[in-house]
């Protein structure tokens, strides 16, 4: 078990409220810590999603876990590939998975760190670039979905218009984390160690 799988265990286990206004919160100070860390080497904050649309009349349907994170891979592969990441090189992240008020609608917010000398405006028109070709991509791991959903639909349902990465607000960490770590209906294992890199936990 890593370091992270380790820390979400612990966290997991713990008796802090879930409420999305509940700052005090143990992934709250998670995010927080990590966000500062990265600010005070010389690191801006962007905060990113990822989203899915939902389709159907009057119940709604929902991509499933297993489907959202077959997308998720794809995207931040195509994310990495356009920032010119190689040999093992990734994005420094965290990453919160939720699942909304209906807790079907699986969707990803993330804090991305990039160092200050890059063109922030770049990264942010590189991360759109990368939703657009993910949602026009297929894979294996589709066709495993072709009955529900069609061969390429399973990308196809990213949110390109929901999906979105920008500056935060501030530079103390406090609007990256807020819209992080927070959910409506936070869930003790929102913390995704899946996607999640930091400096150290590669």
């Amino acid at each position: 078990m890593n370091k992270l799988e380790t820390l979400r265990e612990k966290l997991g286990a713990s008796s802090y409220g879930l409420s999305k206004y509940d700052e005090t919160g143990a992934w709250y100070d998670f995010a927080r810590k990590k966000v500062e860390e990265y600010e005070k080497r010389g690191y801006i904050a962007l905060k990113a999603s990822l989203c899915f649309v939902g389709w159907g009349g009057g119940v709604k349907h929902y991509v499933s876990k297993e489907q959202a994170h077959t997308v998720a891979k794809t995207f931040f592969r195509e994310f990495e590939k356009l920032t010119g990441c190689r040999n093992r090189y990734t994005i420094d992240r965290v990453v919160f998975e939720h699942a909304g008020g209906s807790e079907e609608n699986i969707h990803f917010h993330i804090v991305i760190f990039i160092p200050e000398h890059w063109d922030v405006e770049s990264v942010i028109g590189k991360y759109n670039r990368a939703i657009i070709k993910t949602k026009t991509k297929a894979s294996k791991a589709d066709a495993e979905y072709k009955g529900m959903l069609g061969a390429r639909d399973v990308h196809s349902k990213l949110d390109a218009k929901a999906s979105m990465c920008e500056v935060a607000a501030d530079r103390n960490g406090t609007a990256a984390t807020l819209y992080a770590a927070h959910e409506v209906r936070q869930r003790s294992d929102s913390f995704s160690t899946e996607f999640t890199r930091l400096l150290n936990n590669k």
